[in-house]
């Protein structure tokens, strides 16, 4: 992976980055209900992966917390293995109450989605910090402020994760996820190893990068990393 990015970063003189696999939909797998006050309930949701979330909610008023685990056992049945989008389909001709718990744990289902883009690793910033455009301290921190939020690429691997053609896409600078950053492009790509899921790899360079090249490179490197980590 390393030296994928090292060669990427050299034939096309920029950053190169590329994000761990995410899985493309987050599924439950157990929900529980338990009372924290007479006024506020926790929802406490377990994913497949094991991961956990909570959210909190009103129980209806004078209802009982009695039958609790008896009612977190048939909300467990009702959810397990459903996505966020499947569990929005059962809010129809329910009661007020199962409503507002399904929609919770929707609602948790779509906030650990949004928590999985893995770490991402860069390389060859140098390559890109070394072109006349980044001289000024002030473009340097709008390289340093992308590359530490990451924002910019959940935005793009979340947008991404539905689509089924994959394919490279170009970022220019002023616009769309970009818009605070005038004097940046990325190319970026989906690698896809079935099991685990998708992640993204590119580069980031100035808005002069060499498109042809860069879109190529890129492309190859996604099909390369997709081979191996399916191996």
């Amino acid at each position: 992976e390393w030296m994928a990015l090292a060669v990427l970063s050299r034939m096309v003189h920029a950053a190169a980055v590329v994000t761990a696999p995410r899985r493309r939909v987050v599924r439950i797998r157990a929900v529980q209900v338990v009372p924290l006050d007479a006024s506020r309930w926790q929802v406490v949701v377990v994913d497949d992966a094991s991961h956990i979330a909570q959210r909190e909610v009103a129980p209806p008023s004078g209802f009982r917390p009695d039958s609790l685990r008896r009612d977190s056992d048939r909300l467990t049945k009702l959810v397990s293995g459903l996505s966020a989008r499947e569990i929005d389909a059962l809010c129809h001709d329910r009661s007020a109450w199962v409503t507002q718990l399904l929609r919770a744990v929707a609602a948790v289902a779509r906030d650990l989605e949004q928590e999985l883009v893995a770490p991402q690793r860069f390389a060859g910033v140098s390559e890109l910090l070394a072109h006349p455009e980044f001289e000024q301290a002030g473009r340097v921190r709008e390289v340093v402020a992308l590359l530490e939020d990451g924002s910019f690429l959940r935005h793009v691997l979340n947008a991404s994760m539905g689509d089924v053609r994959g394919g490279v896409r170009v970022f220019i600078g002023g616009e769309g996820p970009l818009a605070s950053a005038t004097h940046l492009s990325a190319v970026l790509a989906l690698y896809d190893n079935g099991a685990c899921g998708r992640g993204l790899v590119g580069v980031l360079g100035p808005s002069r990068l060499p498109y042809r090249r860069a879109v190529a490179t890129v492309a190859t490197v996604s099909a390369a990393l997709s081979r191996l980590v399916a191996a």
